[in-house]
């Protein structure tokens, strides 16, 4: 088994690089991982930071648009 941390998105090629882990590996891996994408749920970021940005200016201004 594979430890965790060297799963890590942002340090697994480190661990490549260093031939403590192999590519194939890691592939192996991401291939085993369940499709989840039907439980995400969808986020529109940009919509969300436009109306947090908005509601700020607002309560700058003090008033309720």
């Amino acid at each position: 088994m594979i430890a965790a941390q060297k799963l890590d998105t942002r340090v697994v090629h480190r661990y490549i690089h260093k031939e403590q882990l192999t590519q194939e590996q890691y592939d192996k891996v991401l291939a085993e991982l369940p499709d989840l994408a039907e439980q995400g749920d969808f986020v529109d970021y940009e919509t969300r930071f436009h109306e947090e940005a908005k509601a700020e200016r607002d309560a700058d201004d003090g008033s309720d648009d």
